[in-house]
């Protein structure tokens, strides 16, 4: 099987170091003026204009704040009338999260997270919608500035770097404009990291923020096998402990209700059915091209060929690439989403293509669809992880050979 998979990835891994080549010699100003519009993309690769184009992507993402109040706040009235129902079974039927909508005058959104998740919601449920509505945008942007700064001390990036990173990465923006809870996830997979970084007792940290993330399931599915995969036992033990505590938190959100998980799997299975209007932004690949065994079988291929990294790269970077697998194999896992790759996105734009370059490409999807620059993401992170262990082969190789004529010059 593994030789399969290498057959398999062998011509993608030679069109990414293709393509990291071409970036490089795009990027490098040449001496000589034989090719000159490869000289002017490199002059326009200035640090100071790097900064004006993250700029412009902050500005022109941003402004979309004016407009959340025009727009009823996009997705908030689910989690406001969530927290409205909590403690009824109401909360896990569909219809009657939309009829409270309509009667308070809000869009109609469903809630189809983990029960638990809605009291959260509580607080603010009491207040005025509006009020509401800016008080979780402002507290999502805090979330997110926590996540940055846990985060890039994990991948060892400059503050400036990563911040300015985050709020020109677009979806981590639409995030926070929509009050949808995306940098919430992104800063427990921050804690996550931090504990399997320091091992030990912290692990049990890891445990806990993994089973926050069930909140929406899909999300700790990947760091639950990565758990296994990298045998953390003891992380392992506090995520279960965790997701005990989530379950018994939903049987009271539900009214008592301890086959909940049915419920909410019908509630979730419907509206991933029914929900046609949002799978252009959708960057689930099982979502968009359907559960067909073909799609299903190159997935696994996909998840073979990761292991090898997963197993042998530094903790930190194989979380970030099992969130974005998790991603692309989730039935319903939409535009807002990836920023969860955020850590993924700074890794790749350490190790070969300039942060810059994949927020800069990212809006295409609005044009293209988001499905191709999501599998995309994918692919080339699972290239790059199997690629830095080769590389590394290869540069110990190269220095055994440099070595040879040097040990024979000293026997002779």
């Amino acid at each position: 099987m593994n030789d399969l998979v290498d057959r398999l990835m062998a011509p993608i891994e030679r069109l990414v170091v293709a393509a990291e080549q071409l970036i490089a010699r795009m990027m490098s100003v040449p001496t000589d003026r034989t090719n000159r519009l490869r000289g002017r993309l490199g002059e326009l690769a200035t640090a100071r204009r790097l900064r004006a184009w993250s700029v412009m992507l902050i500005a022109g993402f941003w402004l979309s704040v004016v407009g959340a109040p025009a727009k009823g706040f996009w997705d908030f009235s689910e989690f406001y009338t969530a927290g409205r129902l909590v403690g009824g079974p109401a909360l896990m039927n569909v219809l009657d999260i939309v009829r409270l909508e309509v009667s308070l005058g809000l869009s109609s959104v469903p809630f189809v997270y983990t029960p638990a998740f809605a009291w959260l919601f509580v607080p603010v449920s009491g207040l005025p919608y509006a009020l509401a509505g800016w008080l979780v945008m402002a507290s999502m942007l805090v979330l997110l500035m926590l996540a940055v700064e846990i985060g890039r001390r994990v991948l060892g990036l400059d503050w400036r770097v990563a911040l300015v990173g985050a709020l020109a990465w677009p979806p981590a923006t639409v995030a926070i404009v929509t009050d949808q809870t995306s940098t919430l996830g992104l800063l427990l997979m921050a804690v996550a990291c931090v504990g399997l970084v320091k091992g030990g007792k912290w692990e049990l940290l890891t445990g806990l923020a993994v089973a926050g993330l069930a909140y929406k399931l899909p999300l700790a599915l990947p760091l639950l096998g990565l758990l296994v995969l990298r045998c953390k036992w003891k992380a392992l033990a506090a995520a279960c402990a965790g997701l005990t505590v989530v379950y018994l938190l939903s049987v009271a959100a539900t009214g008592g209700d301890w086959s909940w998980p049915g419920g909410w799997l019908a509630s979730a299975n419907q509206v991933v059915a029914l929900d046609t209007v949002n799978q252009w932004q959708s960057i689930s690949l099982t979502e968009t091209l359907g559960g067909s065994p073909f799609v299903y079988a190159g997935l696994a291929l996909l998840g073979l060929a990761l292991l090898p990294g997963l197993r042998a790269r530094p903790i930190q970077e194989a979380a970030a690439v099992a969130m974005v697998a998790g991603l692309i194999i989730s039935p319903h896992a939409l535009f807002y989403d990836a920023t969860l790759a955020l850590p993924a996105i700074a890794m790749l734009g350490r190790r070969s293509i300039p942060l810059y370059i994949l927020a800069g490409l990212w809006p295409l999807g609005y044009v293209i669809g988001f499905q191709p620059l999501a599998f995309g993401l994918a692919i080339w992170l699972v290239s790059e992880t199997r690629l830095i262990g080769r590389r590394e082969a290869w540069a110990k190789q190269s220095e055994r050979a440099a070595s040879l004529p040097t040990a024979a010059t000293a026997t002779a």
